[in-house]
C-alpha cells in the first residue's frame, strides 16, 4: 500500500509533467512554422523553464485530482443505486439468513448495533459482494448463495466470511482510494498522451508542407519522425501499466486476506481450500489465466489454482508472492530503456521508483512475517527461493537499461538520417555492431551488479538470513514489542536498501555519497545480501534486548 500510494504521486508529478512539456515544445514550434510558414526566430526553452514546468506539474496534478475524485463520486453513487435496486430477504428462509449473519459478526464485533444489512439479486452463480454507504454496512448475495447457505454448505459459508471480512478490516474506504489514485493517474497519462501524439502529428504535418525533397525522402524522414516520437511516448504506456499493476495487486492481496480470515473464523487454514477443492462447478486455472496473473495489469484476484495453493501452506502464505510482485519490479527498471525516461533526471525517476518497488518487498517480507508469527522458521527450500527473488530484485537496482533506449533511438533516427547518431555510418554492418556493443554493455552491467559466481553466495546469505529472520519472529509475542520491532526493522532495512542500491548515475541521494560509502559496497555478494541481513541483524539485537529487559533480578 506505500509503495502504491509512492507510485502514484512520483508518475504523476514527474514523469507526466515532464512528458507534458515536452510534447509542448514541438507541438509550438510547429503551429509557428504552420501559421507563419517559417521556423521561429529563437528556440524555444520551454523545457528549462521552471514557470512552463510548474504550470505543467499543476495541469497534471489537476486533471489527476478532478478525474479520481470523480471516480470516488461514482463508486460511492454505484453503492447507494444498488442499496435502492436490491432485495431484502424475507419469510422464514430470510431470517434464517439474518441469523447466519448476525452469528458470524457477533464473534467478531461486540456491538450488535453495527450487524451488516443483508440483501440479495438474481444471478445463477454464487456471488456475494460486501459495500457501505451513508455508515450502513451492506452484504449482497444471489440467490442461489442464499440457498446454499441455508442449507450450510461450506463453501457458501466461506464466501459469505469472505465478504464479512472487508467489512470488518475496513477494506471498502482503502479500495476507493487505490481505485482514485489509479483512475486520476491514469487520467493524467492519457492527457500528456493525447498532447504528445498531438504534438508528433503537428511535427509530422509541419515538415510534410515545408519538405521540397524527393517523395523517398519525405517518407523516411516522416516515418524516422514517428519511430523515435513512439520509442519517447512508449514511457507514458509503461507508467500505465505500472500503476493499474500496483494498483490491481493491492486490490488481489485485499481479497487473499479476507480467504485467510474466513479460514480463521471458520473450520481452520485450509476449509476454503478444501471447499473450493471439492466443488464440482469449480472451473480450472487455465494457462491463460495463470500467465495474466503474473503479466496482466488488471488482476483483480489470484487464480483458483494459486488461492488453493496459498491457503494449503502456511508458508507461502506467510512470505511474499514474489512470482507476482516480478512485473511490478519489471516495469519500472525497463522505463530508461525508453528513449526520454533515460534523460528524466539522468534516469533517476525510474532509479528511485525501481528501488521503491524493491523497498517494497523487503518491507513485505519483513510485516507478513512478524504479523503472521510462523510457529517455527520457515524451510531453507522457501527460504532459498525468497532469497533469490531478493538477491535478483537488488541487483536490478544497479543495472541501467539506458543503453537499450539509445540503441533503439539511433536506429530509428537512422531512417531519417543516415547513420542515426554516428554519421557517415551508412552500412548495415555498422548497426549490427551497434547492437552487438549494447548487449556487450549490458552484459557487462549485469556482471559487475551480481558478480558472476559471488551471487549464489548472495542468495545462500540472503536465504539464511530469511531463514533466521523467521525463527526470530516466531518467538515474539504480539503487542508493542512486536510494533517496535517492525517499525525498527523496516526502518533500518530501508537505509540499507537505499545504501545497497544507490547509483552514482542516477541515485537519488547525492553524487558524492558514493564516495563516502565503504570499499566492501564494491564487492557484490556484500552489496546484494546487506538488506535482508541488516533486517535479520536487527530483529536479532530487539530479541536480545527484549530477553535481557525480561529477566527479573531480586529486589534485596
Amino acid at each position: 500500500f506505500v509503495f502504491a500510494v509512492l507510485t502514484v504521486p512520483i508518475v504523476v508529478l514527474f514523469i507526466a509533467p515532464f512528458f507534458l512539456v515536452l510534447s509542448s515544445v514541438p507541438l509550438f514550434h510547429s503551429l509557428v512554422i504552420l501559421s507563419t510558414g517559417t521556423e521561429p526566430e529563437q528556440s524555444i526553452g520551454y523545457a528549462n523553464n521552471i514557470a512552463v514546468f510548474a504550470i505543467a506539474v499543476l495541469t497534471v496534478l489537476a486533471v489527476a485530482i478532478l478525474v479520481g475524485w470523480r471516480a470516488h463520486i461514482r463508486a460511492v453513487s454505484d453503492d447507494r443505486n444498488k442499496l435502492k435496486t436490491r432485495h431484502q430477504p424475507e419469510g422464514r428462509q430470510g431470517k434464517l439468513l439474518k441469523e447466519l449473519v448476525q452469528v458470524i459478526w457477533s464473534e467478531l464485533v461486540s456491538d450488535q448495533r453495527q450487524i451488516p444489512k443483508i440483501c440479495w439479486f438474481r444471478s445463477g452463480s454464487m456471488l456475494g459482494h460486501a459495500y457501505s454507504h451513508d455508515g450502513i454496512q451492506v452484504i449482497e448475495v444471489s440467490h442461489v448463495l442464499w440457498k446454499r447457505l441455508i442449507s450450510q454448505d461450506p463453501l457458501s459459508i466461506a464466501i459469505l466470511r469472505h465478504e464479512i471480512a472487508h467489512l470488518f478490516h475496513g477494506d471498502l474506504p482503502r479500495i476507493r482510494l487505490i481505485t482514485a489514485l489509479a483512475v486520476g493517474a491514469q487520467a493524467a497519462l492519457n492527457c500528456v498522451m493525447i498532447v504528445g501524439c498531438t504534438g508528433v502529428l503537428i511535427v509530422a504535418a509541419a515538415h510534410l508542407s515545408q519538405f521540397s525533397g524527393n517523395p523517398i525522402s519525405l517518407f523516411k524522414e516522416i516515418t524516422g519522425i514517428l519511430i523515435v516520437s513512439g520509442l519517447i511516448l512508449i514511457a507514458l504506456p509503461l507508467a500505465h501499466a505500472l500503476v493499474r499493476r500496483q494498483s490491481s495487486l493491492l486490490y488481489a492481496l485485499i481479497e487473499m486476506r479476507a480467504d485467510v480470515s474466513a479460514d480463521v473464523w471458520g473450520n481452520g487454514q485450509n476449509s476454503l481450500a478444501s471447499s473450493i477443492k471439492s466443488e464440482r462447478s469449480t472451473v480450472p486455472t487455465t494457462l491463460m489465466e495463470l500467465g495474466g496473473a503474473y503479466l496482466s495489469p488488471s488482476l483483480t484476484h489470484f487464480p483458483t489454482i494459486s488461492r488453493i495453493r496459498l491457503l494449503s501452506n502456511p508458508e507461502q502464505l506467510a512470505t511474499p508472492k514474489i512470482g507476482f510482485f516480478a512485473i511490478s519490479l519489471a516495469l519500472p527498471w525497463l522505463m530508461p530503456s525508453t528513449a526520454a525516461v533515460m534523460y528524466i533526471g539522468g534516469g533517476g525517476a525510474a532509479h528511485t521508483l525501481t528501488t521503491g518497488t524493491i523497498l517494497t518487498l523487503y518491507i513485505a517480507q519483513i510485516v507478513m512475517l512478524l504479523v503472521s508469527q510462523p510457529s517455527g522458521p520457515i524451510s531453507f527450500r522457501r527460504a532459498m527461493i525468497i532469497g533469490l527473488g531478493l538477491v535478483v530484485a537488488q541487483g536490478l537496482a544497479l543495472v541501467d537499461t539506458a543503453p537499450f533506449g539509445y540503441l533503439l533511438t539511433h536506429l530509428g533516427v537512422s531512417i531519417a538520417i543516415p547513420g542515426g547518431f554516428a554519421l557517415g555510418a551508412t552500412d548495415a554492418g555498422s548497426y549490427w555492431n551497434d547492437v552487438i556493443i549494447t548487449f556487450q554493455d549490458m552484459a557487462s552491467k549485469f556482471y559487475t551488479a551480481y558478480g558472476g559466481v559471488e551471487c549464489i553466495f548472495a542468495i545462500f546469505i540472503a536465504a539464511v538470513a530469511t531463514r533466521e529472520l523467521s525463527r526470530i519472529a516466531s518467538m515474539l509475542s504480539p503487542g508493542f514489542t512486536q510494533h517496535s520491532a517492525i517499525l525498527l526493522t523496516v526502518l533500518t532495512t530501508s537505509i540499507a536498501t537505499i545504501v545497497s542500491s544507490h547509483d552514482p548515475w542516477r541515485g537519488a541521494i547525492m553524487p558524492y555519497f558514493s564516495e563516502e560509502l565503504p570499499t566492501v559496497f564494491d564487492v557484490p555478494w556484500f552489496r546484494l545480501s546487506f538488506p535482508i541481513t541488516i533486517a535479520a541483524l536487527t530483529l536479532f539485537i530487539i530479541h536480545v534486548f527484549r530477553q535481557s529487559m525480561s529477566v527479573v533480578r531480586p529486589v534485596r
